[in-house]
This record gives C-alpha cells, structure tokens and sequence, in this order.
C-alpha cells in the first residue's frame, strides 16, 4: 500500500470494525514484524505470497467466528 502497510490498516481499521478477524496477507519476510503482529489481537491469521486459492480459503475458514455460519466453498459450476 502507498500510504501505510497492512500492519497500520490494521490498527487504524480494528477500532472502527472491532468484530472483524484480519487475515495478513504479504510477499515481504516480515520476521521482523512478528512482535508487532502480536500486538494486534484482531490479526488473527498471516499469509505469505504465494499462496493458492484453497489455503485462502482454508485460512479465512480458520478464523471465521465461531458464532456465525461459516463460509462454504461453493461447487464450481464446470465441474458439474
């Protein structure tokens, strides 16, 4: 991001969104942010680039709240 990395949005957006669950998703090592990552209670999950569609999916399933529906893959319409 041009003005502020993911880690920034993340505490600027928690205190307007406080229910919602962060998923970072970086093609940068951020072994160094690792401390400030867990300062941030609503990132609840990190992805490194690359990664494919199923482990997206697996991780946004991962960290759904439990008290509500979670999200299903739905059939794809060519494998009919």
């Amino acid at each position: 991001m041009p003005e502020i990395d993911g880690l920034e949005f993340i505490r600027q957006a928690t205190p307007l969104v406080p229910a919602t669950a962060f998923v970072l998703i970086s093609g940068h090592n951020l072994s160094a942010e690792r401390e400030a990552m867990g300062r941030l209670v609503a990132l609840k999950g990190f992805l490194p680039k690359p990664f494919g569609w199923r482990k997206l999916a697996d991780e946004i399933i991962r960290v759904w709240p439990s008290h509500l529906t979670a999200p299903m893959p739905k059939a794809d319409a060519t494998s009919r």
